[in-house]
């Protein structure tokens, strides 16, 4: 709902516009899903899906010349850097990757449970694992090496989280979820940090 605020001389007035949350609106109803649902996908169909293709088609076009060193390789330099000559096409699986996240995270939202959620991405995950390893896409070992490391953590943290959202209060002890619990995040945590002082040390 608009409001309108200024500060004056005889205290505050009315003049300009401001937004109001309205936390009454549920993102369960109906009226939420049939106006915001569509607008989903509109902008998924027009950021997610369009834009990879035209880069890709761009790409592919001038296959022959991205590598040369003159203005096209400026112009997709961005997208083509760190890859091998003959997998010049990889970040557009990169962004294919990233926009089914997009899609699990959006659409597949459940108050009750993430699990539905945490099996998708560790299938898409798990997809991205072997897709990189058969392709080797980097032309240095060591990049492809910390991709490879990089969503095998990412792997984990997923599952570290599936064992977090289980519900085992009718098997063991309030004691015994606290301290699995614990172990759970702190080796999620050590793993993380593991990955990211590697690859810090490494470049």
């Amino acid at each position: 709902e608009p409001r309108k605020y200024a500060n004056s001389d005889e205290g505050v007035r009315m003049v300009s516009t401001r937004m109001e949350a309205d936390y009454e609106i549920s993102t369960e109803s109906t009226t939420y899903t049939f106006l915001f649902r569509p607008a989903a996908l509109i902008f998924l169909v027009t950021y997610g899906v369009s834009i990879p293709g035209i880069l890709f088609f761009s790409m592919y076009k001038r296959r022959h010349r991205i590598f040369e060193g003159d203005r096209t390789t400026e112009i997709f330099g961005f997208m083509i850097q760190g890859y091998s000559y003959d997998r010049y096409w990889w970040e557009i699986v990169v962004l294919i990757r990233k926009l089914f996240v997009s899609v699990i995270v959006v659409f597949l939202d459940n108050a009750q449970s993430t699990t539905n959620q945490s099996f998708a991405l560790i299938i898409v995950t798990d997809v991205a694992i072997v897709l990189g390893i058969y392709a080797k896409p980097f032309r240095s070992n060591i990049a492809q090496s910390f991709e490879t490391l990089s969503l095998s953590v990412i792997h984990i943290t997923l599952m570290a989280g599936l064992l977090l959202d289980a519900d085992v209060s009718t098997t063991i002890s309030v004691e015994a979820q606290t301290v699995k619990s614990d172990i759970v995040t702190w080796v999620t945590l050590a793993l993380n940090f593991v990955v990211i002082f590697s690859i810090s040390g490494a470049f």
